[in-house]
């Protein structure tokens, strides 16, 4: 499954889990609307997936394949 990450929090979080593990939790946010969500705008439950690629954007994101 591809997914764009965009966001500093996000995209800390990417390079943390490619340093260590390659393993990473997704959970969607409660409104997509928010730009920097809190912690009770995001849902408690997610998946634990593990990052198969990253490829960098031309607009300073990274395009993610996660299985």
């Amino acid at each position: 499954m591809p997914l764009v990450i965009g966001r500093p929090k996000s995209i800390g979080a990417l390079k943390e889990a490619q340093e260590k593990n390659s393993l990473i939790v997704v959970a969607a946010q409660r409104v997509m609307s928010q730009g920097d969500p809190a912690v009770d705008d995001i849902f408690r439950v997610g998946v634990l997936c593990k990052i198969e690629n990253v490829v960098a954007t031309e607009n300073n994101a990274f395009q993610v394949v996660i299985t």
